[in-house]
């Protein structure tokens, strides 16, 4: 999903080609309980299970701005050698300058409050939006979970990750917003450590 489309209607969590995708969402599914103003994107491909979306909206309930998926607690079974690679030293990268304590990084099931969305200033639209929405959201102060998800192998549709060249893309992101100015509103303070929910 491009950074500058809805994130979805009022409590619906939207099944897209690929959350970085440029295409229309191909669905939608109600969770039971869902707040008004839940958002969360997710894959057509069949890799992420929609059931789980019942934990992301328990913690968004419990006052989370952003919950966000770890495959290093759910597991995985799509990840290659060269994405896991990737995934580690980015991830590790993130932890350093941010002082944070992530397991997971580039995966794109996660959960946004809506009212959150504008202070996340997003305006990636190609894989790098996952690392956008977190880095933005601990310059932010705001609110981070995350819990285990499991990653199944796609059902359908191939990969369009190129890792050299998007793997370059996320590292610039990482970088440019740890050493860009505060904003002059100054809305919350970074972030020390996610929430870990289990």
């Amino acid at each position: 999903m491009a950074a500058t489309d809805p994130i979805a209607p009022s409590g619906l969590a939207l099944f897209c080609p690929a959350m970085s995708g440029a295409d229309p969402c191909t669905g939608s599914y109600k969770p039971a309980q869902a707040p008004e103003g839940f958002r969360s994107p997710i894959d057509a491909d069949g890799s992420m299970d929609p059931a789980e979306i019942e934990s992301y909206v328990r913690a968004v309930n419990e006052g989370y701005d952003l919950v966000k998926g770890s495959r290093a607690t759910g597991g995985s079974t799509d990840l290659t050698p060269t994405r896991l690679l990737g995934n580690f030293c980015l991830r590790g990268l993130v932890n350093l300058l941010y002082s944070a304590d992530f397991t997971e990084l580039c995966y794109g099931f996660m959960a946004l409050r809506r009212t959150s969305v504008p202070a996340m200033e997003l305006a990636s639209d190609g894989f790098e939006i996952e690392t956008e929405i977190v880095v933005n959201s601990l310059r932010r102060g705001l609110r981070i979970a995350e819990i285990p998800s499991h990653e199944s192998e796609r059902l359908n549709g191939v990969s369009h990750l190129h890792p050299v060249r998007d793997g370059l893309r996320v590292l610039s992101t990482i970088v440019r917003a740890r050493f860009s100015r505060p904003e002059p509103d100054g809305i919350g303070t970074a972030t020390l450590a996610p929430d870990s929910l289990t």
